[in-house]
């Protein structure tokens, strides 16, 4: 069975304004469901409530990290 792409959510992660609006203009014309965080601690907390089948993350952030926000998902999916 196929996934609609309003079915494929996407979680983008970014710091910057400019980035998340450039994956912004880009993932809308595809139509996916995207929900963004303007830091990791954001995007940790939209994890758990969008559930996101993909996750775009920039590494440096404040608060946590890309490479911390990865940290989370995986003991997420492992428990």
């Amino acid at each position: 069975m196929a996934v609609s792409t309003q079915e494929f959510k996407i979680l983008v992660a970014d710091d910057s304004p400019l980035y998340r609006k450039l994956v912004e203009e880009t993932l809308a014309h595809e139509q996916y469901t995207v929900c963004f965080g303007k830091n990791g601690r954001e995007a940790s907390d939209l994890l758990a409530v969008h559930q996101p089948a993909l996750v775009i993350t920039d590494w440096e952030m404040p608060d946590i990290t890309g490479i911390e926000l990865c940290g989370h998902i995986r003991r997420d999916q492992a428990s």
